[in-house]
């Protein structure tokens, strides 16, 4: 701590007071309501659970994990558990995936090998659109590698190829399939218009008959 302008070592208990102290001088002076709570989303379970036991005892409700993601417009229909609609199960019996900002097998590798397996066992479709041109364990059947601030165009471009049956690479591929699995990644979620891109996808998965799934960024996120 720093003790008359130079810092010092204490114990423990000596640190916890200090910061208890300065926590409630804070909300003397500026407001419960202007205090908030960030946590790391790959920080463990029970250290979720213990700081929310702190946060909710001060009366503080601005808690978030969401430390990378920029747009929240959408966060009201949020599901409050994001995440899968298909098992994984499911996502490698898929005969068409499409992959949104994600270098999915960097960023979660078992849902990674299950595309692979539907590559290998259903010979799936699989497609990407991403800001860069990365390497999967599967092979492509079609891509396009754009900017990122022109993803929700190509994404939007994707919808009425769709809807028209025109024969744009990605449509095609996901066109009468059975089994669509529609994934968000990282880049996508963090993108400055995340919400649009979010809602793009559903129309997506809605018009294929397809399911959307969210890569959480963090283990525990």
């Amino acid at each position: 701590m720093r003790v008359q302008g130079k810092l010092q070592p204490v114990d423990w208990q000596t640190a916890l007071n200090a910061a208890a102290t300065r926590i409630h001088d804070n909300i003397k002076h500026a407001g419960i309501e202007q205090l908030g709570v960030l946590a790391n989303p790959s920080a463990t379970v029970e250290e979720f659970y213990l700081l929310q036991k702190i946060a909710r005892a001060l009366g503080v409700v601005n808690i978030d994990h969401r430390l990378r993601e920029q747009d929240m417009r959408d966060q009201a229909d949020m599901p409050l558990f994001p995440g899968m609609q298909a098992s994984l199960n499911e996502l490698e019996e898929s005969d068409a995936v499409l992959i949104i900002g994600s270098h999915l097998t960097h960023e979660q590798p078992i849902a990674g090998l299950r595309v692979r397996q539907a590559v290998t066992k259903h010979h799936a479709m699989v497609t990407a659109i991403n800001p860069m041109d990365y390497e999967f364990n599967f092979p492509l059947a079609a891509k396009e590698i754009v900017a990122p601030h022109q993803l929700p165009t190509a994404l939007t471009q994707l919808e009425h190829a769709i809807e028209k049956n025109s024969d744009h690479p990605i449509a095609v591929a996901l066109h009468e399939k059975k089994r669509v699995a529609i994934i968000l990644g990282a880049l996508a979620m963090h993108h400055s218009e995340a919400a649009v891109i979010r809602a793009l996808a559903q129309k997506i998965a809605t018009l294929t008959g397809g399911t959307l799934s969210i890569m959480t960024d963090g283990a525990n996120s």
